[in-house]
């Protein structure tokens, strides 16, 4: 059968164009849509997995900042155990050593150069040795106090240790004869220079002093004229005192 198209040329040819033209907008809309649900589920998935790999470098920070922080701690307890046994035996130390001086004095050497060197007409009547003791706060415990009152006085305050100072004397009595009391009192001041001045070599080869170790001044304590036997003489006192026994 003969079919025969009755719409007109230029209407035909405009409707298959429509057909075969751009597509429609809807079906531009949807794709964008897709694109965009594509494009957004994908950040959303990148944003997931890098929020899961930030929390868990977080919890792994943290769990080593814990564990850093553990170490430190008994680190810190260990630090101020030792401090403290080394504060101790410090102390007990310095306190040996204070009972222990290196500067102590040797008396026989100290007599042995007294008789050396006391001057012609200069006789000692008497010698008399005395000993005094000070107990004083030792290096270490000041230091302690120090650092807990600089800490604010937390806790307990730190005992007191202290360690004795001990300190010696040496008395001398003597007299002196000559025919007038000026001469009398020259010896006494001889016997005094001698003893600030004289000095020996040892066997070893070691040069001492009688001063060594004790102060430097000499106390007079008193020069009178007495009889001996119906005789004038002057009698003198000095007093010699020791530095500090220490280890220092």
């Amino acid at each position: 059968m003969i079919k025969i198209n009755l719409v007109p040329a230029e209407l035909a040819g405009k409707k298959r164009r429509e057909r075969i033209g751009a597509p429609k907008p809807s079906f531009i809309v949807t794709l964008v849509v897709i694109g965009l649900f594509v494009v957004v589920v994908c950040e959303g998935l990148l944003a997931h997995r890098a929020k899961a790999a930030s929390d868990n470098a977080l919890k792994t920070a943290i769990s080593e900042r814990d564990e850093v922080k553990g170490q430190i701690d008994a680190l810190e307890g260990e630090y101020q155990r030792l401090k403290y046994i080394k504060m101790l035996v410090a102390n007990q130390i310095e306190i040996l050593n204070s009972l222990n001086p290196t500067n102590r004095l040797l008396w026989s050497e100290k007599l042995n150069m007294l008789a050396d060197l006391i001057p012609p007409n200069v006789y000692i009547t008497d010698l008399l040795m005395t000993e005094s003791v000070q107990n004083v706060e030792t290096f270490e415990s000041q230091q302690h106090r120090a650092e807990w009152e600089k800490a604010g006085k937390k806790g307990t305050a730190p005992a007191v240790v202290k360690k004795p100072i001990i300190r010696q004397s040496l008395r001398i009595t003597g007299i002196t004869f000559a025919q007038n009391s000026e001469k009398r009192l020259q010896l006494v001041l001889d016997f005094l220079n001698a003893l600030q001045k004289y000095t020996y070599r040892t066997a070893s080869g070691k040069t001492q002093r009688f001063m060594d170790n004790f102060d430097d001044l000499i106390k007079i304590v008193r020069i009178p004229t007495i009889l001996v036997q119906g005789v004038e003489v002057s009698q003198f006192v000095f007093v010699i005192t020791s530095r500090p026994l220490s280890s220092n």
